[in-house]
């Protein structure tokens, strides 16, 4: 809404670490389903003892999209609001507020799954249910990104400025 070099930039670098922690939420979806075989909240309950790898990739993908730091969801989100802050103008802060509200909404959402993974159990004994290499792979893959660019961003972003440099 912006279109200033800033806040092109900063869609960027939020494309760039949306593209990690949303296909390994997905992935752990999907991960979620072929290790349970369901796609319900309840497939979810007791996961993280039956899955720990699989709850804790998919954990950090969730607080990522949520914007909670170190991860780096917060990263994107916070150069995106800034850039809309910079706009300076009311419209923007009102723009920049509603964002801020989907986020909490987003963490009571994720926050459902999280509680079902970890806090919540299934009636009865279940058995361990270890991923598959191939999920366990593509998992970890996607993590290392969204946890190294919550904490070191700054090559991604000078990568980004070098490439708009052709942005007045």
């Amino acid at each position: 809404a912006v279109a200033s070099p800033e806040s092109i930039r900063a869609v960027m670098l939020y494309l760039a670490i949306y593209l990690a922690m949303n296909l390994g939420a997905f992935g752990a979806v999907l991960a979620v389903r072929h290790v349970t075989g369901y796609e319900t909240i309840g497939a979810y309950k007791g996961l993280g003892a039956r899955s720990p790898l699989l709850a804790v990739m998919l954990a950090i993908f969730l607080f990522s999209l949520t914007g909670v730091p170190p991860f780096g969801g917060f990263i994107g989100k916070f150069y995106l609001f800034a850039s809309v802050l910079h706009a300076g103008t009311p419209f923007f802060y009102a723009l920049a507020i509603i964002g801020v509200l989907n986020t909490a909404v987003s963490l009571y959402a994720y926050a459902r799954v999280l509680k079902a993974m970890y806090f919540e159990s299934l009636p009865g004994v279940e058995p361990p249910r270890p991923l598959t290499f191939a999920h366990g792979a593509m998992l970890v893959s996607l993590a290392i990104p969204t946890l190294v660019l919550g904490i070191w961003w700054s090559p991604l972003i000078e990568a980004i400025k070098r490439s708009s440099a052709i942005i007045p």
